[in-house]
């Protein structure tokens, strides 16, 4: 599970999932508005050709994590080490929708669910978000972390063979967590915003395949945020079928946490991705 935590005035309350940066908090609303700026901006720079372009990307593969530990509160509660429970690897989704208004120039977003479910046992009494678990008990932990974004992404020498991604996205995030055993349940759960920066990169080394760093990140003494995705694409095998489509085959990181008084939770999540791009 990945913590991120704001301040109140960022108008979130803090949970389990929040990342906790005050030196981006009191900034929250520039955030949210640099998207827009940017994109403005660049048009007058560079005016809009007539290319046009809706896409959309699916990519699936199972997700599991070799990180997983939770304290909450994070100056009184007792750690937990999900990763010592037996935690079946997830089937995770995301679509990816996109508007290139020319080669430069794109708005994308992002809806991507991810939930995992855990079982075992505690090896002491646990005070979890104000609850005490029994050690020795049959206990499920679980989480869900939905992931839904909207920004704005700049494309770089788009017509060469190396090519450049910078931009911004605004992250809302739909979370909990919880710890039962029997009837006894505690959960927390939070809907927030996060900023986070953009980079990517794409090199060419054949007419079919197409090398891919997709990268959405933040972080700051708190804590910090990282969505990487590493994948060669192959055009030969959909091309028959779909003129403009590409599948691709990757490795996709999410990794990060928060250590702060309301909450300790640092997570590390694998998974093994394929996709499948479309030019509608």
């Amino acid at each position: 599970m990945i913590l991120y935590c704001f301040k109140k005035h960022v108008k979130s309350h803090c949970c389990t999932f929040k990342l906790k940066i005050e030196s981006l908090a009191m900034k929250t609303n520039l955030f949210s508005s640099i998207p827009m700026t940017l994109f403005l901006l660049s048009i007058l720079l560079n005016p809009i050709e007539s290319r046009a372009q809706f896409s959309a990307t699916l990519e699936t593969g199972l997700a599991g994590f070799s990180r997983n530990e939770a304290r909450i509160p994070g100056d009184t509660g007792t750690t937990i080490d999900f990763t010592r429970f037996d935690s079946p690897n997830a089937l995770a989704v995301r679509i990816i929708p996109s508007y290139k208004f020319s080669k430069n120039h794109e708005v994308r977003g992002l809806w991507a669910p991810l939930s995992f479910e855990a079982t075992g046992r505690l090896s002491g009494s646990t005070s979890f978000n104000g609850t005490t678990f029994a050690a020795g008990v049959d206990t499920v932990g679980s989480y869900k972390f939905n992931s839904y974004r909207l920004g704005y992404v700049y494309h770089f020498n788009p017509d060469s063979a190396q090519r450049w991604r910078l931009g911004l996205m605004a992250k809302i995030r739909d979370a909990y967590i919880s710890v039962t055993q029997g009837a006894t349940t505690s959960k927390k759960s939070n809907v927030g915003f996060v900023p986070l920066i953009h980079f990517g990169w794409e090199a060419d080394f054949s007419k079919d395949f197409t090398v891919n760093l997709d990268v959405d990140a933040l972080g700051a003494s708190q804590g910090r945020a990282i969505d990487g995705l590493i994948a060669v694409k192959y055009r030969g095998l959909v091309s028959a079928y779909m003129e403009s489509a590409n599948l691709y085959l990757g490795y996709r990181t999410i990794e990060g946490g928060a250590d702060v008084e309301e909450v300790y939770n640092f997570a590390w999540i694998h998974q093994a991705v394929v996709g499948l791009e479309m030019s509608l």
